[in-house]
This record gives structure tokens, C-alpha cells and sequence, in this order.
């Protein structure tokens, strides 16, 4: 049977309280990607979110709040992790903190810590707000495929397996929230890029931020999501390059530019009209996912480059775990 789809409204607000207060599980957009949500205190709810996902029980879920009070009643606060929070919630960033007993521990892969979240999405807020406990919230997809930035791949790939898929359109961000690990009281470290920088966290704690992405087999236990070296992946074999001289393509490929490109034709598409890295990352998932629905595509090249920028960092993270081999 297919999800309801749900709305801004009363009445769906109020459907989503009680499927989510008996342990049902929704899909609810916030401003990165699109969640899978279910109530972070009910351990068999989270467990159907694994299972509904295929995911390992090694790849710990995010906890979303929708105010510093709630934070604070699953997680231990540190006053670097208050200064975090009051710059950047709601936001896209994620803090890693030893976790409060209220919180199962398939919620963090049986360890001793926990993301949380405040999102800037208000219907994420309100759907928390109504129901008046925390969610657990990973992307709303298969494990290890492309995370979906609209409703529509939410209905597609698992719209049969949930209580029901709010509509909130297109996700501001597009790409996943930043993970830091403040959990060491002697180091803070980035665990997942995303559109908060290393920079931009540094600056308000006038602390070094430490660069530990990882790139983990689902066997291994991770402390955060996003770690694994295959993720946010298209059925469709994905190929990385960045010169397109090593290129050789046929009528059943597909090649994605990061700006608009000189050469013309159905198989080539961009990401930004002018290259704008903010641009490139909201479009990448969207595209993606649209180019591995059509069955007459068999290759995707992508094209990276190397630059500084801090979106251009979270890009070449998503699509290094995305891709199946790299030319040039």
C-alpha cells in the first residue's frame, strides 16, 4: 500500500502525532535532505527505520530536536557544544555528545554518543513540536543510495514501507548536514563535511577544527553517518573525472559538468549555469536520482575539480563515495 501523502495542514500534522506516537514510521523533509523519521526514544521504531532503509545497525541515526530544552534532555552539553548551538541551530549541523540514557542504543550503534540536530525546516519543527518527543531521522532512501532531495524518489523507492510522506518540495540544501564530533573535550572533530564549514566553526569557537572523514565498510561501527566508502550511490555505473579528453561516450551515456558546458547535445548536462559550488550542491542528488530513472542511460560521468571552496569539499565527498572508479 502506498504512503499517504501528507501536507502543512491540521489534520496531517495531527495524523503524523499519532502514527509517530505508536511507532509508525513518516518521511519528513528538512532543509538538507529529505528523513526518515520515526520517535528517537522507541527502540522497535528506530529498528524499523533500519530495516525499512536495509541499513547496518552499525550506522548510527541523528536525533532531531526542536529546541535547546529538548536537545538538552538527550544529550550532555558542553559550553563549546552551547556555543555551537546558539550560532548555528536551527541549521544544517550536527553535533556529536555523550548521550543521555533516554536514548536506545540502536539509536548510536550501541556507543556512548549522539548526533543531534535542531532543523531549520519549520514543518521538520512543527511535526517535532506536535508530537513532543525527539525523532531519529536519517535520509529517506535505501541505505547507500542517492538521498532524496523532493518526495517524489521518498515514494518511489520505499512510499510502500511508511505511514506517510509529507510534501515540503525541493530541500534548501540538497546535501547532507555537517557532523562535528565534540564528544573529546580535547579536539574537535569534522566527521562529515556539509554546508556549514570547518572555518565557519572554527571561527566561533577560536578553536582548530580536525579533518576525520573516514571511509568505513558497513561491518565497522561509525560514529557518525556518511562514513561509509560506498554511499549515495545511482544504480547506474558512476565514473569521475575531470578532464573530459578521457571521455569516450556513446548514445547511452550521460556526462554532468559542473557549469554550463561549450559542448552540445541530449548527453550532456550541468549543475550550475556558472558554477556556483552552493548551486552545484543542490543539484547534485536531484540529478543524479533523474538520470538513474531512465533505463536508457548505462554511464554517468561526472566531472570533479580541485578546489578550496567549502561546497566544493562536500561535493567531491558525496561524489567520491557515489562513484564506481575515476578516470584520468
Amino acid at each position: 500500500m502506498s504512503a499517504r501523502i501528507l501536507k502543512d495542514q491540521s489534520a496531517d500534522l495531527q495524523f503524523a502525532r499519532n502514527v509517530l506516537s505508536k511507532g509508525s514510521v513518516v518521511s519528513l523533509p528538512t532543509e538538507t535532505v529529505y528523513g526518515l523519521a520515526c520517535n528517537a526514544l522507541d527502540k522497535d521504531a528506530v529498528r524499523a527505520i533500519f530495516e525499512i532503509k536495509g541499513r547496518p545497525l552499525t550506522d548510527p541515526l541523528i536525533v532531531h530536536i526542536d529546541s535547546m530544552e529538548m536537545a538538552s534532555s538527550v544529550a550532555i552539553f558542553s559550553d563549546r557544544a552551547y556555543r555551537l548551538a546558539e550560532y548555528f541551530w536551527p541549521g544544517p549541523l550536527t553535533i556529536i555528545l555523550p548521550k543521555k540514557d533516554c536514548i536506545p542504543s540502536i539509536v548510536c550503534a550501541g556507543l556512548s554518543t549522539v548526533g543531534v540536530r535542531l532543523p531549520s525546516n519549520t514543518l521538520m519543527q512543527k511535526v517535532i513540536k506536535y508530537c513532543g518527543f525527539p525523532l531519529a531521522a536519517p535520509s529517506a532512501n535505501p541505505f547507500g543510495y542517492i538521498s532524496p532531495t523532493s518526495p517524489e524518489p521518498v515514494l518511489k523507492t520505499i512510499g510502500n514501507k511508511v505511514s506517510g510522506v509529507f510534501d515540503g518540495g525541493v530541500c534548501k540544501f540538497g546535501v547532507e548536514s555537517t557532523v562535528v564530533d565534540l564528544s573529546n573535550p580535547k579536539k574537535i572533530i569534522l566527521l562529515r563535511p556539509g554546508p556549514i564549514s570547518s572555518v565557519e566553526i572554527e571561527e566561533v569557537l577560536s578553536l582548530p577544527v580536525f579533518n576525520r572523514v573516514v571511509h568505513n565498510e558497513p561491518e565497522s561501527v561509525s560514529i557518525s553517518p556518511g562514513q561509509h566508502s560506498k554511499h549515495y550511490s545511482p544504480e547506474t555505473t558512476l565514473i569521475i573525472f575531470e578532464d573530459d579528453s578521457f571521455i569516450d561516450i556513446n548514445e547511452n551515456d550521460a556526462v554532468i559538468y559542473l557549469q554550463r558546458p561549450i559542448r552540445k547535445g541530449a548527453n550532456f548536462y550541468y549543475l550550475s549555469d556558472n558554477g556556483d559550488w552552493k548551486e552545484i550542491c543542490h543539484s547534485l542528488f536531484n540529478l543524479l536520482y533523474k538520470l538513474d530513472q531512465d533505463s536508457k542511460i548505462l554511464r554517468i560521468f561526472i566531472q570533479v575539480v580541485k578546489d578550496d571552496h567549502p561546497y566544493a569539499l562536500v561535493y567531491r565527498d558525496r561524489v567520491h563515495r557515489a562513484a564506481f572508479k575515476s578516470l584520468g
